[in-house]
């Protein structure tokens, strides 16, 4: 599981990115998300997830607040 923090939010299409804490871009879609809604997210908020390689780049799955 890998840890960051939310860089930026796009509430009207329910999706974000986050920045590992080993500096990498990770984005993920509400459906992602585990145990929290979308709409309490903020940016700079701490969060743990895995992820998985695609041909768009990293994407997070189970994020979480830490």
């Amino acid at each position: 599981m890998e840890t960051g923090h939310i860089v930026e939010l796009f509430q009207e299409k329910e999706y974000g990115s986050i920045r590992t804490n080993g500096g990498e871009a990770v984005h993920f879609h509400k459906r992602c998300l585990w145990g929290i809604a979308f709409d309490q997210l903020h940016e700079g908020q701490a969060v743990k997830f895995f992820t998985q390689s695609t041909i768009k780049g990293l994407l997070g799955f189970d994020v979480q607040p830490v």
